[in-house]
């Protein structure tokens, strides 16, 4: 319940919320502090219908256009604006899942038809830099508090190279 209530309003609020009576109405009643004292007291006063529009709200709010022309159900789903049902959560839980599984694929065609370029990062950490020697941050940063001192060379160049056979496997080049 916790969880639901410090997640699942992370969207724009003029965007995502506001235009959305219930969310608005949701979003209000758990007010603007998320801490996990104010959490845990607040959790207590949401029903479980409540917290299941929560989440599909929060699902709607992160589908954009391309998963509406995909899927007809969520413009159904966007206009009844309350009451969903489990079956409704499985629903926009199954059409994040499709549409995030769909992204890779459309960037690596993307490359494909030169209409993009992609580059990859380090593949755990990227910030090569404080990776190699921590201390390098003392050059932007001289009067700030640093944590101990972590130099790690062999390290960033691993990062690297899972990095590109990562971009490799995923995009083939």
């Amino acid at each position: 319940r916790q969880l639901v209530l410090a997640r699942c309003f992370s969207v724009r609020r003029d965007r995502a919320i506001i235009p959305r009576p219930r969310y608005a109405a949701l979003w209000t009643r758990r007010g603007e502090d998320a801490s996990p004292g104010a959490l845990a007291a607040k959790a207590r006063l949401f029903s479980t219908s409540e917290l299941r529009d929560v989440q599909c709200l929060f699902l709607l709010a992160w589908l954009g256009f391309a998963a509406r022309e995909d899927h007809p159900g969520l413009a159904e789903l966007e206009a009844r604006g309350q009451g969903y049902s489990e079956d409704d959560k499985r629903y926009l839980q199954g059409v994040v899942r499709t549409s995030a599984g769909a992204v890779l694929p459309s960037w690596r065609r993307l490359a494909e038809r030169g209409q993009v370029e992609l580059c990859a990062s380090p593949y755990y950490h990227p910030i090569l830099p404080l990776i190699i020697d921590s201390d390098t941050a003392r050059r932007s940063q001289p009067r700030d508090a640093l944590p101990p001192r972590f130099a790690y060379p062999e390290d960033a160049e691993a990062q690297v190279a899972r990095a590109v056979t990562a971009h490799e496997r995923v995009f083939g080049a």
